[in-house]
């Protein structure tokens, strides 16, 4: 029986050895995303729609969003201070997840050790999905930077307008 189930164990210590691998990496990826980016920034992607029309209700609905469209950048607060991640929103009824370097998959902790600041880490799953869209997720990322540096530099420019005209 230990001959049949040899086999099986190998393969599960590698698999979590690869699953730890891929968690680091990935949270790593996270972490400088949440670092460079202000909350609440999202990845921009490009969205479809599909108009309806029944007798009771007519309008349009997106199609097509990509799983990583829930992306966003949040701040976690504790009694010792915040920090800031990486987070994915699956449902309404269900708390968002974080992509973090040192933690396993699937688990929780308390950020500063503070029992009011539970975080919920991303499941392997959620880990092995953003390492396969990690180039649509930098892009969609990119693109939101992009927006916001452009957005800056208008005000910048309205600005520097305001104060030549006051001189």
């Amino acid at each position: 029986m230990v001959r049949y189930t040899e086999k099986l164990l190998e393969k599960g210590v590698e698999r979590k050895r690869l699953t730890s691998q891929l968690a680091t990496l990935v949270g790593a990826v996270a972490n400088d995303v949440a670092c460079n980016l202000p909350e609440g920034s999202r990845p921009t992607y490009e969205k479809k729609f599909k108009e309806f029309d029944t007798p009771n209700l007519k309008g349009t609905f997106e199609v097509d969003a990509p799983w990583w469209s829930n992306l966003e950048v949040v701040r976690i607060e504790s009694n010792l201070g915040e920090a800031k991640y990486l987070a994915l929103s699956r449902t309404m009824d269900k708390p968002k997840v974080v992509f973090v370097p040192d933690k396993e998959p699937g688990t929780r902790f308390f950020l500063d050790n503070d029992p009011r600041a539970k975080v919920w880490v991303a499941s392997a799953e959620d880990y092995l999905k953003f390492a396969n869209s990690i180039p649509e997720i930098m892009a969609g990322f990119e693109k939101t930077a992009d927006e916001l540096s452009k957005i800056l530099r208008e005000a910048f420019g309205k600005l520097k307008e305001i104060a030549s005209t006051k001189a």
